[in-house]
């Protein structure tokens, strides 16, 4: 534990909230890391939740306020900000979701067809190049991108949402390949059977770690698990 302590105190890093709250697990080991952790919340109800959970934690280094990451000139700000601030971005954790429609792609009306498009891959690809165009300037850094398996299973058979999560993984695939020689890492993380948030915040600590002591970076988990070794 105290190895960990020493390795993240001077670390900074961006975590971003979910529907699910799964990252409440993240934000609060990194804080008990010593991380500086950054919390951009799209609204003001999150906060709540999130200062509950962290009830028994030393949030001296959380940092949190409002701001609207889908705009992409507010990401680039945001990831610059904390750069002059702190220094570096060590670490980037974005939740997403596949918000959907549960319709035949012939019965989705183009309003919902753009929505869909611009609440998952625009909002993927905005958070993914901001962030990341960041950590290669400055040759360092691991981003995380999160996705529910758990929801994910509720939608089975749903014509967009395989469209949604193809398209997700493809640019995940080329991000992955782009910074494969920056110093930079990049992961798409498929989480499942999450009992409580604080299992994917050790997971996250170990990926960390693990990054730390290697140069390579599969990009594809199943909570540990890589699917392209089945």
């Amino acid at each position: 534990m105290e190895k960990n302590s020493k390795e993240l105190k001077d670390s900074v890093a961006i975590i971003g909230i979910g529907a699910t709250h799964a990252s409440f697990g993240i934000v609060a080991r990194l804080l008990q890391q010593g991380a500086t952790v950054v919390v951009p919340l799209q609204s003001s109800h999150h906060l709540e939740p999130l200062q509950q959970y962290l009830a028994d934690y030393n949030t001296d280094k959380l940092v949190t306020f409002l701001t609207d990451l889908p705009d992409y000139d507010k990401a680039v700000a945001l990831a610059e900000c904390i750069i002059d601030e702190y220094g570096r971005l060590d670490i980037a954790v974005f939740p997403f979701d596949y918000l959907s429609v549960n319709a035949s792609l012939s019965d989705i009306s183009i309003e919902q067809w753009q929505r869909a498009v611009e609440e998952n891959l625009a909002v993927y690809f905005i958070c993914c190049r901001a962030v990341i165009n960041a950590m290669k300037k400055k040759g360092d850094g691991m981003f995380i991108a999160l996705i529910d398996a758990d929801g994910l299973s509720q939608q089975s058979g749903n014509a967009m949402t395989d469209m949604l999560m193809t398209g997700q993984v493809k640019m995940a695939r080329s991000f992955f390949e782009e910074v494969s020689n920056t110093g930079v890492k990049f992961h798409h993380l498929f989480i499942e059977n999450l009992v409580t948030p604080d299992m994917i915040g050790w997971y996250i600590l170990a990926l960390h770690n693990d990054e730390r002591k290697s140069g390579t970076s599969p990009f594809l988990f199943y909570m540990g698990k890589n699917p392209d070794s089945n």
